[in-house]
Parts: structure tokens; sequence; C-alpha cells
């Protein structure tokens, strides 16, 4: 980033400018920046701050909660933690944290503070040692918490935006957040289903995707991908449909049935299904092997070898594939 003043300024937003200011005015002791920044409840701020949310579910970013309103807002709507991201290294914002604190113990709320500065998110860089490893331990505590937790920081802007991302990197959708508690449960359920499925324990994804009654491509893949393995084909079949019922171009979906109607000995319907795959995704491997194997059961050689050369291309070092092509060209 070109820290030049006239570049730097133009890259930020009008409310980035604005907070940019505030908090240089409060970090040099200036009384104005502080008393606004001191008082996010003033009608000043409020213009600045993210709406405080409607409703509360699992995982529910918004704005430092001040009033005695707020906190009771938070008890009723069964949040159990308070993730603050407030950085008491800055002269506003510690006894900030410190009335959360209290307040939290009159409602009955139990904080983890993770300590994030603040400029940090608005600029994209770490200008204050910690803030990276405070958004790794914030994000490691949300993959595993055990009821609602209201993640903030001042605005409900920047910083808890900024772990609202790295948890949706983390395995977690953009649409798990604010959840209801039943909703989080299926949650919990697929993510488990995956690492059962990276353990090679495919009955098990079975036994926990049963009770998700959540439709999503994703699990619709999980769940064929795991009747795959246990050569169960129409069951993969049929959850692959399913997936593609709700997205009919998703690859994934469109590839599981495509193997599928090869285990059931139906090449024609197999290469239908892998040609739309390449139509989009001309080098997908999977597709690319797949269309070999169907040309190979309609009696297509030369096709089917071009289809396996054109895989090695993608992923020289496959040894599977390397054999399908030595096979074809010795016929």
């Amino acid at each position: 980033m070109d820290l030049r003043y006239g570049t730097w300024l133009k890259t930020l937003k009008p409310l980035r400018i604005l907070a940019v200011v505030l908090a240089g005015l409060a970090l040099v002791g200036g009384s104005v920046g502080y008393y606004l920044l001191r008082h996010p409840e003033s009608a000043f701020m409020r213009l600045f701050r993210a709406d405080a949310p409607q409703r509360f579910g699992m995982i529910t970013i918004g704005p430092y909660p001040q009033t005695d309103e707020d906190y009771q807002r938070l008890k009723e709507g069964g949040v159990k933690y308070l993730v603050t991201l407030l950085d008491p290294r800055l002269p506003y914002e510690k006894p900030m944290l410190e009335r959360e604190f209290e307040m939290a113990a009159r409602f009955g709320l139990e904080v983890k503070s993770f300590p994030m500065f603040p400029m940090d998110s608005m600029l994209d860089t770490e200008i204050m040692a910690g803030t990276a490893e405070s958004r790794s331990r914030a994000v490691e505590f949300l993959q595993k918490v055990d009821g609602p937790a209201y993640v903030h920081c001042y605005l409900g802007i920047h910083r808890a935006l900024s772990v609202r991302d790295e948890v949706i990197k983390a395995g977690i959708p953009d649409d798990y957040l604010s959840t209801t508690w039943a909703d989080w449960e299926q949650i919990n359920r697929f993510i488990r289903a995956r690492t059962e499925f990276k353990n090679g324990n495919y009955q098990q994804v079975i036994e926990l995707l049963e009770p998700v009654t959540a439709k999503t491509v994703d699990i619709a893949h999980l769940r064929g991908k795991a009747y795959y393995r246990l050569s169960l084909y129409s069951a993969a079949a049929q959850s692959f449909r399913e997936g593609l019922a709700l997205d009919p171009t998703h690859p994934r979906n469109r590839q599981g049935l495509g193997y599928c109607y090869l285990r059931m000995g139906q090449p024609v319907l197999a290469q239908r299904q892998f040609n739309a795959v390449l139509e989009t995704l001309p080098d997908e491997p999977g597709a690319l092997i797949g269309q070999g194997l169907a040309f190979i059961r309609l009696h297509n050689r030369k096709a089917a070898a071009d289809s396996f050369r054109a895989a090695l291309d993608q992923d020289p070092d496959n040894e599977e594939v390397k054999g399908y092509l030595e096979l074809v060209e010795s016929m």
C-alpha cells in the first residue's frame, strides 16, 4: 500500500477517514476526539455505528453494547458470551472495556476478550503487534463455541467484520452466522461429518447427516460421496440429484452423479454429466477421467485416450490415469 498522505487518504471511505481522524485525536490527547469516542451512545457516533442486531443467533456481529437496555436485550436474546475486540491500549477503549466486564457481571454474561487495534482492520495491515494473533484466537473460540456469542468491536464494522470473514474462511458459511441454536446443531453435524469423511468413516457421515433437514449443495455432495464410498450408488445418485435441484450447474454434484451412472452401467448418462462439467470447467481432471471411462464403455478408444491425456496434462503424476491410458492404448 502507498502510504503517502494523498494516495493513502484517497483509498479510505469517508467513514474510515472519520474513524482515523477521531482515533488520532484521541491518541494524541485531543479532547474533541476523545470525548466523542468515549460516548458511542451519542447522537453523533450513532450516525457511524452499525445497526444493533434485531435477533441473536449462535454468532452475531454488532457494535459495542453501551446501555442497560443493550445488555438486557443480549440477555433476553439468549447470548452467553460477549466476544469483545476492544483494545485496552487505546485510552478511550480501556474504560469501555472495564465497563463491559462490569455490565456483563450484572447481567450474567461471560466476556471473552481478544484485543485488536482498530486501524489494523481499517487499513488491512498490522500496525500494533498482536492483532493477527487475537483474531486467530477469536476465530478458534468461535469455531468451538458452546453457546450464542455476540462479537463486537467499537462500531461493529471493521474489527468485528474482519473476524466474521475469518470465521467464514475457517469453514463456517456466511449464512450460518446469526442462526438459531437449532440451526447451529445441524451446522455442527455437517462440520463433524466432513471430518469423519476425511477419516474414512463413511457410515458415520451418513448417521451424522441423517437428522439434518437443511438443504444445501454442500450437504447433498457430502452425503452423496459417503454413499458412493459405501458402494450405495443409487442412494448416492439421489443425493447428487438433490444437490443439482438446488443448483443445476453445481460441478461437484454433477460430476458425482456422472460417476454413479458409470457404476450403474449407464455410460451415456454419465458422459452427459461429465460433458456438462467440462463445458464450464474444461480442465477439471475428475471430469476428464470420468469422460475417458465413459468412452471406454462406449468402445471409443481414441476419445478415451484423448481424455486421459488431457487429464494427465493437469496431473502428470497420476498413476491411476497412466494405467487407464496404457490399457486403452493396448486394446
